[in-house]
């Protein structure tokens, strides 16, 4: 039920958010042209019938049933044909295009003589013309100015702060992901009491005490800056005993780890492993 819940909300917010891009494109459209003076008897979201109209003014807004555009209607968008004197005999295509200048020329009013878009300045109507797609521009600024500022991306070297410490360890074939669980020598889940079955092994972090929130400065005496620095030394100690200076609460601590040799995988097929050392921390 929360599955449906939950996309039906996701749908609802796509519509939303689409309808309000197609609606802040129009605004500026309707902005400029209504700056330089330009009459705008309508400002529609959408196409096809009108679901909801309101008149403010001289324009009309509204919302149409096909969110899939918008427009704003200009008066005078199309010139009136240059008359030459000449009869003209007008193909299919020409026949459309004299229909819809028609139909742009029976939008004009009186008074609307200086008021028409072809009328004005070319610098005023490329402005007009291109504002909409300014403003989607501006809209896409201020999304991801929201989404870096607000939520933020992945960091390429993560913090030296540990923040996660494993209780265990378990060898990467075995289908156990808990702690609590016995496993045999080959990772497998099995019964209590059986030869070779035991709970996995703590980690060397737990074992050594190491904490969530330690913060690393330093390996065998060697101070580092990235995590990546801490991973290499990490994986080539299997065995040895590693010295760890962490910074505690503003306090700093020598701790002592022993990395163990543990199996990973070498590819995402999980099909070839190696072993390096492990310890059991993860920024």
């Amino acid at each position: 039920m929360s599955g449906i819940l939950w996309t039906t909300l996701g749908i609802g917010l796509f519509a939303i958010g689409l309808l309000f891009s197609i609606w802040f494109h129009e605004l500026g459209h309707f902005m400029w042209a209504r700056r330089f003076g330009m009459r705008v008897p309508q400002f529609m979201v959408g196409f096809g019938p009108t679901l909801w109209s309101r008149q403010r003014g001289e324009t009309e807004h509204g919302v149409k049933a096909i969110p899939l555009g918008g427009y704003i209607r200009i008066v005078g968008m199309i010139p009136p044909a240059k008359a030459d004197g000449r009869p003209r005999t007008y193909g299919r295509l020409r026949r459309m295009i004299e229909e819809v200048r028609g139909a742009a020329l029976d939008d004009i009013e009186p008074g609307d003589e200086d008021r028409v878009f072809y009328k004005k300045p070319w610098w005023q109507r490329v402005i007009v013309m291109m504002a909409g797609p300014v403003h989607n521009l501006v809209l896409a600024f201020i999304f991801f100015t929201i989404i870096l500022v607000g939520f933020g991306i992945p960091s390429d070297n993560p913090s030296l702060t540990i923040d996660t410490v494993s209780e265990c360890v378990l060898p990467a074939e075995s289908p156990v992901k808990d702690c609590t669980t016995p496993i045999d020598d080959a990772g497998q889940a099995c019964g209590v009491g059986e030869s070779g079955c035991d709970l996995p092994p703590a980690s060397p972090a737990a074992e050594a005490g190491i904490r969530a929130g330690d913060r690393i400065t330093a390996v065998d005496g060697e101070p580092v800056t990235t995590w990546k620095q801490v991973q290499d030394l990490i994986r080539v100690s299997a065995g040895a005993t590693v010295q760890f200076t962490v910074d505690r609460a503003g306090q700093t601590d020598d701790v002592a780890v022993t990395p163990i040799a543990n199996r990973v995988y070498l590819d995402a097929q999980a099909t070839e492993t190696t072993e390096v050392g492990f310890v059991g921390v993860s920024p």
